[in-house]
C-alpha cells in the first residue's frame, strides 16, 4: 500500500513518486479533493496506482538513465574517429561545434522517446484505472481536469515534475509533453470500452 499524501495547490492534480512498489507514494492537491467528487477521485487514485504497480517511476529512470549512456558512448566514439582528429587539426572551433550539435540532437531525439514512452504509459494507466473502478469514473476524473481553471498553476508542462502528474498540457504540445492531452486519453479509453 502506497503512502498517501496531500499538499495545498487550487490545481486539480496529484502524482505517484518512489523507486518501488515498497516505497512509493501518491499525493493529491487540496484542489483536487475539493472539486472531484468520490468517483473521481477513485479514478485518479488507481491511475497513481497503477503506475506504481506497472513501475513506471522507476522504468523512465532506466530509460532516460540508458538514453544518456547511448549520448556518451556516441561522443566517445565520435572523439576516437579519424574525421574528428582531422578536424581538430583544422579548426578547434568547427570541430566542436560539430560535436555540439551531433550531442544536442541525439539528446533531443532520447528527449522526444522518452516523452513518447511517458506519454504511452498515460494511456496505459488510464487503461488500468478503467480497468479498476470503471470507465466512468476514469473518463469522469480526466473530462473533470478539463474544466480546471488552475491548471498550470503549480507544475508547467515543461516542469521535470511534470512526469508524474495528472494533468495535462493543451492538445498542441502533445509531441513535447510528458503526457498526452486530456481529449486524446479520454478519446483512448472510450475506443478500448
Amino acid at each position: 500500500m502506497p503512502e498517501v499524501g496531500i499538499y495545498e495547490s487550487e490545481e486539480m492534480n496529484a502524482f505517484a513518486t518512489g523507486a518501488s512498489k515498497n516505497d512509493s507514494m501518491i499525493a493529491f492537491s487540496s484542489g483536487l479533493l475539493r472539486q472531484m467528487d468520490s468517483d473521481s477521485i477513485a479514478g485518479v487514485a488507481a491511475h497513481e496506482t497503477a503506475h506504481i504497480a506497472n513501475g513506471d517511476m522507476l522504468t523512465m529512470t532506466l530509460l532516460q538513465s540508458l538514453i544518456n549512456i547511448t549520448v556518451i558512448v556516441v561522443d566517445f566514439v565520435i572523439r576516437q574517429t579519424d574525421w574528428y582528429e582531422d578536424y581538430c587539426k583544422k579548426s578547434k572551433l568547427l570541430s566542436w561545434l560539430i560535436h555540439f550539435v551531433i550531442v544536442n540532437i541525439l539528446f533531443l531525439l532520447g528527449d522526444l522517446v522518452l516523452l513518447w514512452f511517458s506519454r504511452h504509459r498515460e494511456f496505459e494507466a488510464d487503461a488500468t484505472a478503467a480497468s479498476l473502478v470503471g470507465m466512468d469514473a476514469m473518463s469522469g476524473a480526466l473530462r473533470r481536469l478539463m474544466d480546471d481553471s488552475h491548471a498550470g498553476e503549480t507544475v508547467t508542462a515543461d516542469d521535470p515534475a511534470a512526469a508524474m502528474m495528472i494533468a495535462a498540457p493543451p492538445a498542441w504540445t502533445d509531441l513535447f509533453s510528458t503526457h498526452p492531452s486530456l481529449e486524446r486519453r479520454i478519446e483512448m479509453l472510450e475506443k478500448k470500452s
